[in-house]
């Protein structure tokens, strides 16, 4: 596919879907972010600011806390290739 190919899809993509099927993705990361055994998963503030905000004996939790922002981050790129994906085979 060419270079101007994406560009004439990605015109025609609404701004309000784009950041729609982004959050979605995100919300899918967030859902299945990694869980800590006898404590599940961590908090949304938690993970959004990837741990650096835990003090004391908490901070063995920064790792998960780190690799579950990552989660979110790999659900909203997911997310925007769907939609690509999904606006590609509607033209």
């Amino acid at each position: 596919m060419e270079g101007k190919e994406v560009e004439r899809i990605a015109a025609g993509i609404p701004f309000g879907q784009f950041i729609m099927w982004a959050i979605g993705g995100g919300i899918a990361g967030y859902l299945v972010r990694p869980s800590i055994p006898l404590f599940g998963q961590l908090p949304v503030g938690i993970v959004l600011t990837r741990g650096s905000t835990l003090t004391g004996i908490d901070q063995l939790f920064v790792p998960v806390a780190q690799t579950s922002f990552n989660y979110v981050i790999a659900g909203v790129v997911v997310g925007v290739i769907a939609l690509f994906g999904f606006s590609m085979t509607r033209r």
